[in-house]
């Protein structure tokens, strides 16, 4: 005889659940996400690094945990009928590998006020008699003419003694005679400059006080050389109106022991002829002669 009758078999299941730690903190990781393959099932790690899957079919699984800036872990996990599995895990901070970075730096002159500079090229081109007749070519300056030679600059409506004539940036050059007649920039020559710096208004502390502005005249200097060097350089002028000429001889030379630098100058120039006709008495003749000179006693002197 048989019976037959319905009958259920169920399937006994598993679970898993366990807890992240980050290895460089000691401290819980929160918010890993976890994969769990085959069946990619998938949860997040609450704020005490806890994580739970349930009713796991009994069998052999692939646990996967990723957090940014650390390693990804990887795991194979085996769970039998009945069991709930408790495991700690770590993840291991992630090494970031920077390749080498270049890092490149031009200096920069940066001042808080507005500077002006003559190269001796534009002096060369220019048919100047003395400093004070290429001053007056630059914007905002102007000159007081004190004679056939002679010019007293004017930078934004100030002059004389609002001004600081300078030369090589330390030197300060004062007016001569009654009424300035031989203004402050006209002692130097202006065959003997290299360069002319205009600094304009009373920010450039560096110089000394001013009101107005700071004119720094740079000259030729002596230098060393690394053997016996001699060299020359000469200039020759003619004008029409007023007719005259002028001579400039500079030698410079040395070596590296001693060194040095000579300038001559002549200036000879006639009355000025108007365009009616009219002689304007304006002649002059002048010359002066500089020189500098170095040496080098000892090593590293």
């Amino acid at each position: 005889m048989h019976f037959l009758g319905p009958f259920a078999l169920q399937a006994q299941m598993a679970a898993l659940s366990g807890r992240m730690v980050l290895a460089d903190k000691q401290a819980e990781a929160m918010g890993v996400q976890i994969t769990l393959t085959p069946g990619d099932q998938k949860t997040t790690t609450n704020e005490k690094g806890f994580f739970r899957f349930d009713q796991l079919p009994a069998g052999q699984y692939q646990l996967t945990a990723i957090l940014e800036e650390y390693q990804k872990l990887v795991r194979t996990i085996t769970l039998r009928a009945d069991e709930m599995l408790v495991i700690d895990l770590e993840l291991q901070p992630e090494p970031v590998f920077l390749e080498g970075v270049e890092i490149t730096a031009s200096p920069f002159d940066y001042r808080p006020y507005l500077t002006d500079v003559v190269s001796r090229e534009q002096i060369e081109r220019m048919p100047a008699r003395d400093v004070g007749d290429v001053l007056r070519s630059q914007p905002n300056v102007s000159g007081i003419r004190k004679g056939g030679s002679n010019l007293d600059p004017v930078v934004r409506g100030l002059k004389f003694s609002q001004l600081n004539v300078q030369t090589n940036t330390g030197q300060k050059i004062e007016g001569g005679c009654p009424n300035r007649m031989d203004p402050a920039a006209s002692h130097i020559d202006i065959n003997d400059v290299t360069r002319i710096e205009i600094l304009k208004g009373p920010y450039a502390l560096r110089y000394g006080p001013n009101f107005g502005a700071v004119l720094n005249l740079i000259t030729e200097k002596a230098r060393p050389y690394e053997s016996w060097q001699l060299h020359a350089h000469a200039i020759k002028g003619w004008e029409s109106n007023p007719n005259g000429t002028k001579e400039h001889l500079t030698l410079q030379g040395g070596n590296k022991k001693i060194f040095f630098a000579l300038s001559g100058n002549r200036h000879d120039y006639g009355n000025y002829k108007a365009g009616n006709g009219e002689l304007v008495p304006s002649s002059f003749f002048k010359y002066n002669f500089a020189g500098e000179a170095g040496c080098v006693p000892a090593k590293h002197h």
